[in-house]
């Protein structure tokens, strides 16, 4: 009896992997063909989404079933469908419901997929371009390798970068553990470690030709966090203080649009993104309030000449007060619990979407920020726990 049980957990483990591989072609195809047919209102990026969300569907069908649905799961799924039902946001919604779905597939597996895809998908676009298959841009010396904007075409790259850099730093974390040596003892060799290479010229490569100063200042930032990090870990100070990065970048980015909008020596040095965030915000008829905005508020009110590039600033004004204060929170409570598991390679991870966020709106975009799934799994997971203990106690 236990074989055959035994069989059956093994067959929709199975299942429940090919479900969440096929999700993540479909979303990271969606990201790529609205960049190949942008402006052609082609109907093939709403069909991948579809195939996306029916993916996300089933899995979601499968936990419910199996019964593994926490009441705080059931609660913050009700806010987003509240919010939406008020609103017509189906931003935060729709993050929740596939980062709910994916969750349910080991990550280490989940971004093997989006590696593997992403890279495939970049690579084509870099050939594509080469054999003059698809149009290249510039912008004065700024090569958009065929994706249309510069900035676009670097992140894609992040996406294939940081990834890696998860898989190399989780094979790492891996090891340690076998040989039991603590994360900070690990020897990271740059001119011996052909990992730490490819992490270290590529971003100079991609850059030489897009020269997208925000991408390449966030893996500089990158690396320095990963040494600050095993410096903390040697050190035995804790690294409890993390938990609050959300925090630091949305009150920096709001301070920045309220207090700095008008100033020139910032705006010039982060590309006039102040001056932006500042006309969202305090837009006399449509700035920020309390339950946000429909998804398409920046088509009704402001035109495309006016971008709101800030995952932060774009959350908060189109999620509103509410629902983002919520959503900061869980992104803290899911650091909280991934220091309380030393789980080194994600929380590298996720900060290094954070850090991207400031000046990009990735944050709740989950065709690109897959770090969504840690939040909410480890956030749910810490307020178990905790629960748990109030209740002995």
């Amino acid at each position: 009896m236990d074989i055959i049980h035994e069989k059956k957990i093994g067959k929709n483990a199975y299942f429940k992997e090919i479900l969440a591989y096929l999700c993540v072609f479909f979303l990271i195809s969606k990201y790529y063909i609205d960049i190949i047919l942008k402006g052609l209102h082609s109907p093939m990026p709403k069909m991948f989404l579809l195939g996306a969300l029916a993916c996300a569907v089933i899995l979601l069908g499968i936990k419910v079933l199996s019964k593994q649905v926490y009441k705080i799961e059931v609660f913050i799924g009700s806010i987003f469908i509240i919010q939406f039902l008020i609103t017509g946001n189906t931003l935060f919604l729709i993050a929740y419901i596939f980062s709910m779905a994916l969750g349910q597939v080991e990550f280490r597996k989940i971004m093997k997929c989006y590696f593997l895809v992403s890279l495939s998908y970049f690579l084509s676009m870099i050939i594509l371009g080469d054999k003059g298959l698809i149009i290249i841009g510039y912008m004065g010396v700024r090569s958009d390798l065929g994706f249309k904007n510069p900035n676009t075409a670097f992140f894609s790259f992040f996406m294939v970068w940081s990834s890696f850099l998860y898989l190399y730093l989780k094979s790492k974390e891996c090891k340690s553990s076998e040989q039991k040596l603590a994360y900070s003892e690990l020897k990271l060799d740059l001119f011996k470690d052909l990992g730490i290479v490819i992490l270290c010229i590529f971003p100079l490569i991609v850059y030489s030709e897009t020269k997208t100063r925000t991408g390449l200042l966030t893996v500089a930032l990158i690396f320095m966090f990963i040494i600050m990090i095993k410096f903390l870990e040697k050190k035995n100070i804790s690294l409890k203080f993390l938990e609050y990065i959300p925090q630091l970048f949305t009150l920096g980015s709001v301070g920045l649009a309220l207090l700095f909008g008008n100033n020139w020596i910032t705006n010039k040095f982060l590309s006039d993104r102040p001056k932006y965030w500042d006309m969202y915000l305090t837009h006399w008829k449509y700035g920020l309030n309390l339950q946000g905005y429909d998804n398409n508020i920046r088509d009704i009110v402001f035109s495309e000449r006016i971008p709101l590039d800030s995952g932060y600033v774009f959350g908060l004004y189109v999620g509103g007060l509410i629902i983002f204060i919520i959503f900061i929170k869980i992104v803290s409570l899911s650091i909280r619990q991934l220091i309380k598991e030393e789980k080194i390679a994600e929380i590298v991870f996720m900060v290094s979407i954070l850090i991207y966020s400031f000046a990009e709106t990735i944050l709740l975009d989950v065709n690109t920020n897959p770090a969504l799934i840690l939040v909410f799994y480890y956030a749910f997971k810490n307020w178990e726990e905790m629960k748990k203990l109030n209740n002995i106690k």
